[in-house]
């Protein structure tokens, strides 16, 4: 098996990555955040605004084809009386009012099955969404814990290996230490 050394010279590469870890943290947290704010709006529209617009619409077509049977009746029952032959005109005008009234019907029918489908399904999808939320409750912590007492162990590692020349050195700008353990 092969195994290499690692020559780090400087905490910097890891001080980067934990900025990384840290951007990739604050970019899924928005992520599920978006996710979940989604499907609450799509299920709150579907279920508070589309389907009560839909009965309203319902109970106007309703009275719409009410209205239109009974001129129809009317116009049957009397058309003498009006001057003409037939309720020709009036049944057209049911005929349509049960049209609208129908096709209404169908929107709600499939409003009310997706709004069924959709909380199944945003349930589903929930639980993974949860699960990953969960995990970087629990890991993020304690991997910058983990980055953090790295960058701490190997800042005191080379303040303990640099040669004493009496002149403070700041890590942070520390780039290269050379093979004699001089700053290059």
């Amino acid at each position: 098996m092969w195994h290499a050394g690692v020559r780090i010279n400087t905490p910097d590469v890891i001080k980067d990555f934990r900025i990384q870890f840290v951007k990739f943290n604050e970019g899924c947290r928005s992520a599920l955040s978006e996710v979940r704010a989604e499907s609450e709006n799509v299920q709150q529209w579907l279920t508070h605004e589309q389907i009560p617009h839909l009965k309203q619409e319902l109970r106007k077509c309703e009275e719409l084809v009410n209205q239109a049977r009974s001129k129809y009746t009317f116009a049957k029952a009397d058309s003498p009386a009006y001057g003409k032959s037939s309720a020709i005109d009036e049944l057209k005008a049911l005929k349509k009012a049960e049209r609208r009234k129908e096709e209404v019907e169908k929107r709600l029918a499939a409003a009310k099955k997706w709004a069924t489908l959709l909380d199944r399904e945003a349930t589903k999808l929930m639980a993974p969404i949860n699960n990953l939320s969960n995990m970087l409750d629990v890991n993020v912590p304690k991997g910058l814990a983990k980055l953090d007492y790295m960058v701490r162990s190997l800042e005191e590692y080379l303040r303990m290996s640099l040669p004493d020349a009496g002149i403070p050195v700041n890590l942070g700008n520390l780039r290269n230490l050379g093979d004699q353990g001089h700053v290059s």
